[in-house]
C-alpha cells in the first residue's frame, strides 16, 4: 500500500487551522498516511499547539516565508509521494481519490486541484471559464508531489516576490519535460473572512 507524508506550511494560522486539519483527517485515509507535520514560520499564536493536538510534528522553517517553508518540508519528507496543504485551504471532499488517481493515469510529477475563495469575487460559472482559459490553476497548497522529481528541479523556487513560486515551479517543470496535472473537478476552498480580504489578496497576487 502506498504511504504518503502530509505537511502544511503555517504562520499564525489558528483561525483556520482546526477546520483545515479536521478536513484532512476526513478526506485523506489514515491507512495511507506515513507522517503528518507542519513547518511553522515563527507563529506568535497557538498554531503549534493546535497542530500538536491533531498529532502533527512541529518543524521550524529553515528560512522565512512560504517558499522556504515548502523547501523545509521537502527536506523532511520521508516518502516518495507527499501532500502539501496551506493552513487556510479546506480540501475538497474527493481530494485524495481523484488527485491520486490522476497522478497514476497521467504519470505527472505534481497534481493539484483548483481552489475558490470562500468569499469569491466572481460566480462559479465565471471561475470555471477562467480556470480553463487564462488561469492555469497551478497552486502548491492542495497538491500531491513526487519528491524525486521535485528535488530534480531544485525544489520550490525562491522568488523575489512573496507570491508566485507556484508559477515559476510550473515553468521549471515544463522546461525539464515534467508534467503538472490539474484536476479541475477537485475544488478546494480558500478560506477568507470577507470579500475585502479576498480583494486584498488578489491585489497582492496581481502586484507579485
Amino acid at each position: 500500500m502506498v504511504k504518503i507524508d502530509v505537511c502544511l506550511w503555517t504562520k499564525n494560522g489558528s483561525l483556520t487551522l482546526p477546520q483545515v486539519l479536521k478536513r484532512i483527517d476526513n478526506v485523506i485515509p489514515a491507512s495511507v498516511v506515513n507522517r503528518r507535520f507542519i513547518v511553522d514560520d515563527f507563529s506568535l499564536d497557538d498554531t503549534k499547539e493546535i497542530a500538536s493536538k491533531f498529532g502533527y510534528d512541529i518543524i521550524k522553517n529553515c528560512g522565512v516565508g512560504v517558499s522556504d517553508a515548502a523547501n523545509t518540508a521537502l527536506n523532511n519528507v520521508e516518502t516518495e509521494l507527499f501532500i502539501g496543504v496551506e493552513q487556510d485551504v479546506l480540501l475538497a471532499s474527493d481530494f485524495f481519490p481523484k488527485i491520486y488517481g490522476l497522478m497514476k493515469r497521467s504519470n505527472a510529477s505534481i497534481v493539484s486541484g483548483v481552489r475558490v475563495a470562500s468569499h469569491p469575487l466572481v460566480g462559479a460559472a465565471d471561475f470555471y471559464a477562467l480556470s480553463h482559459d487564462c488561469f492555469c490553476g497551478h497552486s502548491i497548497d492542495n497538491t500531491l508531489y513526487v519528491k524525486h522529481d521535485l528535488v530534480s528541479v531544485g525544489g520550490f523556487p525562491k522568488v523575489n516576490q512573496k507570491a508566485c513560486s507556484d508559477s515559476v515551479l510550473a515553468l521549471k517543470l515544463d522546461k525539464c519535460g515534467l508534467k503538472w496535472s490539474v484536476a479541475r473537478d477537485v475544488v478546494s476552498i480558500h478560506l477568507r473572512d470577507s470579500v475585502f480580504q479576498e480583494l486584498k489578496h488578489q491585489y497582492w497576487y496581481g502586484h507579485s
